[in-house]
């Protein structure tokens, strides 16, 4: 019990002394160097031989950036499905505009295909907010020209129900159904999500 006593007052001296000259020490379990003037949490802990939290921080600062890079690659991915979905059309255009009738070459007719399934963000579930507050709902498709269909009552939604334009704000409990179409494609299965607000 004394020895554990003598080596927290050494540790306290210790850490008094280095913060009094204002030196950096090293945190032994991440390597990184800890300064008492900006971490004097996890310089205090280092000075005790203990782990500070900069390992935690550490990781936040990789999430948040892997995060960054994940949107950041979406947001490419979505943009060179859009020139080929464009270039793809322009390419239809100008087939059937130089076919004559008289002229015996094919013309570029896509087959009946089917809308892909959109997607709901974030999916659904119980969400607590305060009163007030909502939760914004976004709803996406393969392909940026798909016209997007939703409910929010729980009904299956037509072509005849509200044309997504944006972000839904859901501000009580409730079931938003979608479904997309696309030129040259059938109706797209419905996608449902239920969201439960908590307040």
């Amino acid at each position: 019990m004394r020895s554990s006593l003598r080596w927290m007052m050494l540790a306290v001296l210790l850490s008094a002394f280095v913060r009094a000259s204002h030196a950096q020490i090293v945190d032994p379990t991440t390597g990184v160097v800890v300064d008492p003037v900006t971490d004097p949490v996890d310089f205090n802990a280092a000075a005790g031989g203990h782990p500070g939290n900069i390992g935690t921080e550490l990781a936040a600062q990789a999430a948040a950036q892997a995060q960054k890079i994940a949107a950041d690659a979406a947001a490419q991915a979505q943009q060179a499905a859009k020139a080929a979905s464009d270039q793809a059309s322009q390419n239809f255009a100008n087939t059937a505009a130089s076919a004559s009738p008289t002229s015996r070459s094919p013309v570029f007719v896509p087959a009946n295909s089917t809308a892909a399934r959109p997607v709901i963000t974030p999916k659904g579930g119980t969400f607590y907010v305060a009163a007030g507050d909502v939760v914004l709902v976004t709803i996406s498709e393969k392909n940026p020209k798909a016209t997007i269909y939703y409910t929010t009552d729980g009904s299956r939604p037509t072509l005849n129900s509200p044309v997504y334009t944006g972000p839904i704000a859901v501000s009580r409990s409730e079931t938003i159904k979608v479904l997309a179409t696309g030129k040259y494609e059938n109706a797209s299965g419905v996608v449902t999500e239920t969201f439960k607000i908590k307040h």
